[in-house]
């Protein structure tokens, strides 16, 4: 192991980014944010697009910040969230700002789909979601093919911040494992390609940690820094956290915890198996292993309530929330996949409504109540799911590790410990930068495998451990739970 470097991590959310520095010494990792932005798309001509302009101006300041402190630095590298993408003409110029995922240009963009969703899965292992990569293609083949005409080069956005920033164009492949364009042997798919009859756009893909080049020469003139090499790193955000899991055994499974959750299980290749599509899971890669993985609910409605009492006469943090609530009585759960609660606003009052609609009759909950039915809500959530990865994949999961800000929240954890009736390990909050920053370390020849960069994030950071207890409350909230989703699932 090299004995020092520094390593700046470019971490885009759909909602902010964040410029970190991961300062390697003596095997252990430390993190400092030395820029936080935020990120928000635009709504132009009725599309809703990201302002990549904008957004890469935030790297040059993150640079400028960084050489304004004199921090040297070894290298850099971006993440973002999944799917999206910019495509360049010939003469290396963007066509369009990359359009959001959450724009409507994919709504009923399966009808006349030449591949089932089946086909789709047993060849790539992604679950076939309308936002994939694929899909926002063929939207444009369907509604605008004169973009995909002048196309010359197809870039996931990370791609693209690595073409901007040094000029080579590349494809990394865990960003592309989000598209429903690669198969499950990490290349693009010949037979899904030619399928939706796309044109020849897409570049080589190579591994998490490969050096690209150093920063274009007016980059060097613009931030200071000269010979700065631009690596890729795991540039889906959800694989640089699963580089960074303490274990890979098959008795362990990872939980990705912040406004969403990612419920995860790392293996040495995609499974396929189609009883996992049907329940949502998908196959994602990461460095030098690949993991299945499901989306799930996060705290997002439990961060909605708090922003509702923010603004009463009587505001409450998040500690004071999780007080209560562990001091609260039960009075039920709900379904946080029902579609209310992923919609902002309101939040305790879509609490009581559903509690009513169930019970039959209105109700009335103190804060701490309504903090805890979210709380045990979401556990239950974690619990379910599990279940169900245990039963599809036929092995029992006996630790669950949480990474990400969820970390912080003690009463959740403790509670995914006791419903999951798992040992729950948690920490590493900042789990995305921190698995950006070590595989370039890894890259660069400063570590010298993925199994030592789990080691140096353990050494890290503190991790606590939480063991299951309450049995029988344990048992009878699951079974109500499961009678929850059953009957749910039956309205559907």
């Amino acid at each position: 192991m090299n004995e020092r470097g520094n390593y700046l991590a470019l971490d885009f959310g759909a909602e902010s980014g964040r410029a970190i520095i991961v300062s390697l010494s003596r095997e252990k990792a430390e993190l400092r944010e030395i820029h936080r932005f935020p990120n928000r798309p635009v709504l132009l001509n009725g599309t809703l697009q990201w302002d990549l302009p904008y957004l890469f101006g935030e790297i040059i300041t993150s640079l400028k910040r960084a050489k304004a402190e004199d921090i040297p630095l070894d290298g850099l590298a971006v993440d973002t969230w999944g799917v999206d993408f910019g495509l360049l003409d010939i003469y290396g110029d963007l066509i369009g700002n990359p359009v959001h995922y959450r724009d409507n240009r994919t709504d009923n963009i399966k009808d006349g789909s030449p591949m089932t969703d089946e086909d789709i899965f047993k060849e790539t292992g992604a679950l076939p979601w309308n936002i994939g990569s694929l899909f926002q293609l063929k939207s444009l083949l369907d509604q605008k093919p004169g973009q995909l005409d002048r196309a010359v080069d197809f870039l996931h956005t990370p791609d693209l911040f690595n073409y901007l920033l040094c000029g080579e164009k590349k494809s990394e492949l865990t960003i592309a494992s989000t598209s429903l364009l690669v198969n499950t042997e990490g290349a693009w798919s010949a037979k899904v390609l030619n399928s939706f009859r796309l044109p020849p756009v897409f570049r080589d893909i190579v591994k998490p940690g490969s050096v690209l080049s150093t920063l274009r020469p007016e980059l060097e003139d613009l931030t200071g820094f000269t010979n700065l090499k631009v690596l890729t790193t795991c540039s889906h955000d959800t694989a640089s956290v699963a580089a960074v899991v303490p274990e890979r055994e098959s008795d362990t499974a990872f939980l990705s915890s912040g406004t969403w959750s990612i419920l995860g299980k790392i293996n040495d290749k995609p499974v396929t198996d189609l009883k996992l599509l049907e329940k949502g899971f998908t196959n994602e890669a990461s460095l030098e292993s690949w993991y299945l993985c499901r989306n799930i609910t996060g705290l997002f409605p439990f961060q909605e309530l708090k922003r509702e009492w923010e603004h009463s006469s009587d505001p409450w943090d998040y500690g004071k929330m999780c007080s209560e609530a562990a001091e609260a009585e039960s009075r039920g759960v709900v379904d946080l996949e029902f579609s209310d609660f992923k919609l902002p606003g309101h939040m305790n009052e879509k609490i009581i409504g559903y509690l009513t609609g169930y019970h039959g009759a209105g109700i009335s909950l103190t804060r701490g109540e309504a903090a805890k039915v979210l709380l045990d809500s979401l556990a239950l959530e974690y619990a379910f799911n599990l279940e169900i990865l245990e039963n599809l994949t036929g092995q029992k999961i006996n630790r669950l590790y949480i990474l990400g800000g969820g970390t912080k929240n003690t009463y959740l954890c403790q509670r995914t410990a006791d419903l999951c009736g798992k040992n729950v390990v948690a920490g590493i909050d900042q789990g995305t930068a921190l698995g950006n920053g070590l595989v370039q370390a890894y890259g660069l020849g400063h570590i010298s495998s993925a199994e030592e960069i789990r080691r140096v994030a353990a050494r890290s950071f503190p991790m606590k451990e939480y063991l299951p207890g309450r049995e029988n409350e344990t048992e009878k909230l699951i079974n109500a739970y499961r009678k929850l989703k059953e009957r749910n699932n039956d309205n559907e």
